[in-house]
């Protein structure tokens, strides 16, 4: 959406209160512009103007009018920028703010009557504090609590008045139903099981406001959800140029960024992933934006490093990991059964894995290759995402690590392919477990391959020396990852007694440390 103006020559002083209106029959929708700083510039069509802002004004579309007119804005962000704001509809929002999503009606009126209900008079009670911090809202909170300030996790503790996430109800079954199949959002929230449920409550007449911020990216996973329950409100999203996974480049011209505006209904879902997520800062930062004296939604998320619960050890069981709920494997190439015997042996390793994790698990395969007839082999018979990714690109490998949801366990094909990319992983994901799948002991084929070429009759009893580069690469490449996959036993036992020191260090060395 843009506003153009027609100018000729020498620079034009606008001042803002004074400019009336201006219409077009054309235009669709009345977009609004509002600055905020008493001397600044805009550029419209390339040319900066200088703005005089006698107060806050409106810029009004180049069409229509009659509508009722919100107050204006006077502060949209923490720090002072020049910014022009623009009232959208849901769908302009989704198209100018990447990763916004937004559903009407995710809630019928009796669920959201029964919702609000529940909330009301079931425990914890409502605070206006969260993990010590003062809130300017009231709040609750269900499920694993994640704490900024010290930075932890942990587990809620009943002793302390905390609840748990329930898994049925009226608050459990909304939770359920973000993850569930053949849902408008479900190819956003494809496995979507969140951990923890925050409930805000603002109140108008005591000038709630949410202050503009990112959720924070090391303690949560990327989907955040916001279902509203009661009331309306109008949300404010803002691009800082602060991204959370790509350099500062581009900085100057995000701070000037347009702000836009977004009229949320009861009973809806507001979802932010991507970019919405990382780089634009959301928030409701004055009262007036709440259009209703009450306002409750819940904001579900998943919290990263949860703690495993040892209820287990008390039923004389010994507790054990979870299954991973999203995985991905790594590979140089898109590997195809039908063209080579390492094809076939990754399908089969990936059938394997799909069976181990289950029908709702998050399957992704990333390979820098060029796609073809091989990704879509692999995405339809084995349930899986393909991305491509690229070599030595940094904030390709953390958005392929994004969209496929921060996988928890990452299984690199083959040593080359944790040489290209496990140092992103390990940064980006440093409490994910890094599997490296051998396919077979490259250093010992490759060298047998070396002696057939130059028509060794014995190969068998071959053994790579210590002074073998590949063997050099492919143990350190092993030695920085959690777990191998071996293709036989015979390379488990060359590397466990042969080259003992390269091993003796790996968590559940050759084999997967979790077991249905």
């Amino acid at each position: 959406m843009g506003l153009g103006l027609s100018i000729a020559g020498a620079p034009v002083a606008v001042t803002v209160a004074a400019v009336a209106p201006l219409r077009s029959a054309s235009c669709a929708s009345p977009p609004r512009v509002f600055s905020r700083q008493v001397s600044t510039s805009f550029t419209f069509k390339g040319s900066q103007l200088p703005l005089l802002c006698a107060g806050v004004a409106s810029l009004r579309g180049l069409c229509g009018g009659g509508e009722k007119r919100r107050p204006a804005r006077r502060c949209i962000a923490r720090r002072c920028n020049a910014v022009a704001v623009l009232e959208v509809s849901p769908d302009e929002a989704q198209k100018l703010v990447p990763g916004l999503r937004f559903f009407p009606d995710f809630l019928s009126e009796e669920e959201g009557e029964a919702l609000a209900s529940y909330l009301d008079h079931s425990p914890p009670a409502w605070r206006k504090e969260q993990f010590g911090v003062p809130t300017l809202y009231n709040v609750k909170h269900f499920g694993v609590l994640g704490s900024l300030r010290p930075r932890m996790v942990r587990l809620p503790d009943p002793s302390k008045g905390e609840v748990d996430l329930p898994e049925d109800g009226i608050l459990g079954e909304v939770a359920t139903r973000l993850g569930k199949k053949g849902k408008p959002w479900s190819s956003c929230l494809k496995s979507f099981k969140p951990n923890e449920a925050n409930v805000n409550d603002y109140r108008r007449s005591e000038s709630s406001q949410l202050l503009m911020h990112w959720d924070d990216r090391g303690l949560y996973e990327e989907a955040v959800c916001s279902v509203s329950v009661l009331g309306e409100c109008i949300m404010t999203f803002q691009p800082t140029g602060r991204s959370n996974f790509r350099s500062s480049e581009g900085d100057a011209e995000a701070e000037g960024g347009r702000a836009v505006r977004l009229v949320v209904p009861a009973r809806s879902l507001l979802l932010l992933k991507g970019a919405a997520r990382y780089e634009w800062q959301h928030g409701i930062p004055g009262a007036d934006d709440l259009l209703t004296e009450r306002r409750v939604a819940i904001i579900f998320r998943r919290v990263r490093g949860v703690p495993v619960p040892s209820a287990g050890l008390s039923e004389g069981k010994p507790s054990r990991p979870a299954i991973p709920q999203r995985a991905m494997v790594i590979s140089t190439n898109w590997p195809d059964p039908d063209v080579s015997a390492a094809g076939r042996v990754t399908s089969l390793r990936l059938q394997m894995l799909r069976g181990w994790l289950g029908d709702e698990a998050a399957l992704t395969f990333a390979s820098p290759a060029r796609p073809g007839n091989s990704q879509g082999k692999l995405s339809e018979t084995h349930d899986l995402t393909c991305i491509r990714i690229k070599t030595n690109d940094h904030s390709s490998v953390l958005s392929a690590l994004e969209a496929a949801g921060n996988p928890e366990l990452v299984i690199f094909d083959g040593f080359n392919a944790e040489e290209r990319f496990g140092h992103y992983v390990r940064e980006a994901l440093p409490n994910s477990m890094r599997v490296l799948d051998m396919q077979d002991f490259h250093a010992l084929r490759l060298g047998r391959e070396r002696l057939i070429a130059a028509g060794a009759a014995d190969v068998a009893t071959f053994l790579p020396s210590a002074e073998d580069e590949d063997l050099q690469r492919e143990l350190a490449a092993l030695q920085r990852c959690d777990a191998i996959l071996a293709i036989s036993r015979h390379e488990e036992r060359l590397l466990v007694e042969t080259w003992t020191s390269a091993v003796e260090g790996l968590c559940g060395a050759l084999r997967l440390s979790w077991k249905r």
